[in-house]
């Protein structure tokens, strides 16, 4: 994605968040992510497992952040030209929990 350290990395359809979590150890923790979900159940997943890896841990981790939304509110979520890069599995397989 061509993202530089502490960069803002976004995944309007984060699942369970694996992308964001590889990127977060890629970069040794030295980047913001924003997860979004239009599933809670997946963006609370997303949370659950950010935090299985020491990201967010007391919820004052502000590197990861989770938003339960359509990705077509983003703009009520993310100003303009905050984030750097977009990264994202589109949703077209099976479904987390199916």
């Amino acid at each position: 994605a061509n993202l530089k350290p502490s960069g803002t990395l976004l995944d309007p359809f984060c699942g369970s968040g694996t992308l964001l979590l590889e990127a977060l150890q890629m970069y040794k923790g030295n980047l913001s992510t924003i997860a979004m979900d239009v599933s809670k159940k997946s963006a609370d997943g997303a949370r659950e497992n950010a935090q299985a890896e020491g990201f967010g841990k007391n919820g004052d981790d502000v590197s990861f952040q989770f938003i339960c939304s359509d990705a077509r509110g983003l703009r009520r979520h993310v100003e303009d030209d905050t984030v750097d890069a977009i990264v994202t599995n589109l949703p077209w397989g099976v479904m987390t929990g199916q």
